[in-house]
C-alpha cells in the first residue's frame, strides 16, 4: 500500500444466487411502473406538491418560446375578423367572411323576431353592434358611397386606410356623442332655397352600424307591398304587384293615388 493511496476495502457479503432479471425491472436504468402512475410521481403535466412551486418558473428558453407561440396561434383567428394595428392591412381584409359573419346573426335575427322572443333579440342586437365585422362593414358602406368626400361640421374625411381603422375603433363606444350637423343650402327652382344638413362621418358611421341591427327587424314587420326606400326594392318590384293585382277577374279596374 503506497502512502497517501489507502486500500478500498472490499465490499462484505457473498454475491447474489442469479443476477438481477431486467424485464422485471431490476437491474435496469429505471424501474417499470404503468403509464398511469406516471402524474403521481411527478411528472411535467402533474408536479408533486414540494416541487410544485419551483418546476413551475419559465426559466428556460424554450418554455418561453412555447407560450409566445401559443399567444401567436391565438391571437392568429382575430387576424379575419379582427382589425389590424396599422392601416396598411386594410385592403387585405376578406370582405366575403365579414358579410358572412354579419348575415348568419342577422339571420338569427330574422328567427328570433317571427319566434317572438324579444329578449333573444335584444341580445343578438347587441352582439352585432359590438362584433368587428359589422363596424368594418359600416365604416366601408359609409366611405365606399357617393357621399364619401362630402365631409361633416369637423371637416374630417375617412380617405385613408389608417383613418378608416381609428374610426372603427371609435364606433360604439360609451363615450360617443353626436355631432352637431353641417347646413348647406340647395337652390330650387323657384329661386328658393332648402337647406340640408350633413352629419359628419364618424355619425354616419354610426347610423350605418345601426341600421345593420335594425334593418332584419323592419324587413319582418313592415309593409309586403311597401317597396319605397327598402334594400333591393325598386320600381318595378311595385309594377309587378300592381299587374297580380289586376290580372284577375273581379280585380279593380282603377288605381288611385293617394297624395
Amino acid at each position: 500500500m503506497e502512502h497517501g493511496k489507502p486500500d478500498c476495502l472490499r465490499k462484505c457479503g457473498n454475491r447474489p444466487a442469479r443476477a438481477g432479471h431486467r424485464q422485471a425491472g431490476m437491474g435496469g436504468w429505471k424501474k417499470r411502473m404503468p403509464c398511469c402512475n406516471g402524474a403521481d410521481r411527478g411528472s411535467k403535466f402533474a408536479l408533486t406538491r414540494k416541487s410544485a412551486d419551483f418546476q413551475q418558473v419559465l426559466n428556460h428558453e424554450k418554455s418561453l418560446k412555447r407560450c409566445y407561440r401559443e399567444r401567436t396561434v391565438r391571437r392568429q383567428p382575430e387576424a379575419v375578423d379582427g382589425i389590424p394595428g396599422d392601416g396598411k392591412r386594410w385592403n387585405s381584409i376578406i370582405w366575403k367572411e365579414i358579410f358572412k359573419i354579419v348575415n348568419r346573426i342577422q339571420a338569427r335575427i330574422v328567427k328570433a323576431v317571427k319566434a317572438g322572443d324579444t329578449k333573444k333579440v335584444r341580445g343578438l342586437q347587441r352582439l352585432l353592434r359590438r362584433s368587428k365585422a359589422a363596424k368594418l362593414m359600416a365604416v366601408r358602406r359609409v366611405t365606399s358611397n357617393r357621399g364619401k368626400k362630402t365631409p361633416g361640421i369637423d371637416n374630417v374625411r375617412l380617405n385613408t386606410p389608417a383613418k378608416k381603422q381609428q374610426a372603427v375603433r371609435q364606433l360604439n363606444s360609451w363615450k360617443y356623442k353626436a355631432i352637431s350637423l353641417k347646413r348647406i343650402y340647395i337652390p330650387k327652382k323657384n329661386k328658393k332655397k332648402r337647406p340640408l344638413g350633413i352629419p359628419s362621418m364618424i355619425d354616419r358611421c354610426e347610423q350605418a352600424l345601426e341600421m345593420l341591427a335594425l334593418d332584419p327587424i323592419s324587413e319582418c314587420k313592415a309593409d309586403k307591398c311597401s317597396n319605397g326606400f327598402r334594400k333591393k326594392r325598386a320600381a318595378h318590384d311595385a309594377i309587378e304587384g300592381c299587374y297580380n293585382a289586376l290580372r284577375l277577374k273581379g280585380s279593380p279596374a282603377w288605381i288611385k293615388e293617394s297624395c
